[in-house]
């Protein structure tokens, strides 16, 4: 079985517990628009059912954890729009299924244009990052 977990807007504070990597069959964990601080932890990578990360919209700092390139399901990661530094992880090119892939407003370094762009008026405009697309 695979589970949600969506609590967008919910005014949630403090850091994401490294303990949350144990949800194994979570594959949808939607918590942008929060108030979340502190670092990514690492333990996310453990999430091998993970098709969409949207930790965007809140007060994440530090580097983007390069483990996150070995979730082999992953489709979208959101960060944009919170405080991370740094630069892409390698990694990251590597996640072949990645197709939305969302890092602007934060203070990364090399943040590729077809990752950056800050306004859509539909979904149909959303970056696709392909495998064609690879820098």
């Amino acid at each position: 079985a695979e589970y949600m977990g969506y609590m967008m807007g919910n005014h949630i504070y403090g850091l994401l517990p490294p303990k949350m990597g144990l949800l194994h069959c979570l594959y949808h964990l939607g918590l942008h628009n929060n108030q979340i601080g502190w670092t990514i932890p690492a333990e996310l990578s453990n999430m091998r059912s993970l098709k969409y990360m949207q930790l965007n919209d809140n007060q994440l700092i530090g580097t983007i954890p390069p483990e996150l390139g070995n979730m082999p399901k992953l489709e979208e990661l959101m960060l944009h729009n919170n405080q991370l530094e740094g630069t892409v992880p390698d990694s990251l090119w590597n996640l072949m299924g990645l197709d939305y892939n969302w890092i602007y407003n934060n203070k990364i370094s090399d943040v590729p244009p077809s990752w950056s762009i800050e306004r859509f008026y539909n979904e149909n405009e959303l970056p696709r990052r392909g495998r064609e697309n690879r820098m």
